[in-house]
């Protein structure tokens, strides 16, 4: 009772030996992913061909949408089930590729679900599986031939810009950000209700901008490591650590976070095969970089960087964030004396208020409108395809 119709034809399908097809797709949909994966290594053994076994997906997906309890929750399940089959089994199961739509194909069978689910207005999962199909048709040839590497410099951001110095490129992106930065109000920061609860309002806006700009740089530089190969994914890696030190150098503390961040994603850390081939020197470098932004003992180290210089700065938004709420938390006002405790408050609008002085009062970095344009718009891969290209190097 109060179960899924998914659930129960789960439960059917452990409680009896013979089983319908959809029986078997309800009950792997509940699987975990290693358990997923091992299913579909076994596919061949059960003698089901891999048109037939998308089409049994397909008519799943249209049974049971409509007696779902939970309808989006099912088809994501779907989705990253199919996605799965795609990651693990594409060479075995899809190849030769379709050329024309007069033959049925299970690639044919998963674009028209895909095409279903964007017209429902689900994007993100459409786009999800698109990503994993593209992937896959880039492992191998019809012939069994591998591909040469399709990432060209007209994608990547890097790429277009190869003649241009990384303090060049460095001081357009510092620019962009104490911009962004110039432009939160204090009365934003001391919103901390409406950002922490409601990120999407209105009224936080800017540092809404902020924290999107935050997350683009670091999925930027995922992508421009990922997208290549070791020995030249390696070459990308040291560019962008360079790049990393001129934003330190300039202050861009904001900048450097959302660096290193990417150099410490999932994806990124599958790339073993890319930081071997780094130099000594430019690992060193790297550790440099990640221990002075280290949230070790508060973020010690780059609170006195911070504080020491008397450069304009962007500073870390996230601190700042985490500051504000400290001060305006629990103990600000005492529930025994009433009175309300200023000291973390003030310490945080003191500073707030003089880096947002100098930034706003110090126009350090000549504009180059090409360089800053091509920084606004930052080629970027999906998370889906992130996890494709990455998954060859998982251990």
């Amino acid at each position: 009772e109060g179960a899924t119709e998914m659930e129960r034809e789960a439960v059917v399908v452990v409680s009896n030996e013979d089983v319908t097809l959809s029986g078997v797709i309800a009950w792997t949909l509940l699987l975990s992913r290693e358990e997923q994966i091992m299913f579909l290594k076994m596919l061949p053994t059960f003698k089901l061909s891999p048109l037939d076994f998308s089409l049994a997906l397909s008519g799943f997906y249209f049974q049971h949408s409509l007696t779902s309890v939970n309808p989006l929750q099912q088809k994501q399940k779907l989705a990253a089930f199919v996605v799965e089959w795609i990651s693990t089994s594409f060479q075995r199961d899809f190849f030769p590729l379709p050329k024309s739509k007069k033959k049925m194909h299970p690639l044919h069978v998963l674009q028209d679900l895909g095409k279903k689910w964007r017209e429902e207005g689900l994007h993100e999962i459409a786009d999800i599986l698109k990503a994993a199909i593209a992937t896959g048709k880039n492992t191998k040839t019809e012939s069994g031939q591998k591909l040469k590497h399709t990432h060209t410099s007209s994608e990547s951001t890097l790429g277009r810009l190869q003649s241009i110095s990384n303090a060049d490129i460095a001081q357009q992106m510092c620019l962009i950000d104490a911009e962004l930065f110039a432009n939160i109000p204090i009365e934003e920061i001391l919103n901390v209700d409406t950002w922490s609860k409601r990120a999407e309002d209105k009224s936080v806006r800017n540092i809404r901008a902020m924290v999107e700009r935050f997350n683009k740089m670091s999925e930027w530089v995922v992508t421009e490591i990922v997208s290549e190969p070791p020995k030249e994914g390696a070459k990308v890696w040291k560019r962008l650590i360079q790049i990393c030190d001129q934003l330190l150098e300039m202050r861009d503390f904001h900048a450097v976070m959302a660096f290193i961040a990417g150099f410490n994603s999932l994806y990124v850390s599958r790339c073993s095969e890319h930081h071997k081939i780094l130099s000594t020197k430019t690992k060193a470098t790297l550790a440099r970089l990640e221990a002075t932004v280290s949230s070790d003992s508060n973020y010690v180290k780059y609170r006195e960087l911070l504080k020491k210089g008397r450069e304009p700065a962007v500073p870390y938004l996230g601190v700042i964030m985490k500051d504000a709420i400290a001060a305006l938390d629990g103990d600000f006002l005492s529930k025994e004396t009433g009175l309300y405790n200023l000291s973390k408050l003030q310490l945080l609008l003191t500073q707030f208020a003089t880096v947002h002085e100098q930034l706003n009062d110090t126009p350090f970095i000549q504009r180059d409108s090409s360089i800053n344009a091509t920084m606004r718009q930052l080629f970027i891969k999906s998370e889906a395809e992130h996890g494709a290209l990455t998954l060859k190097y998982k251990a």
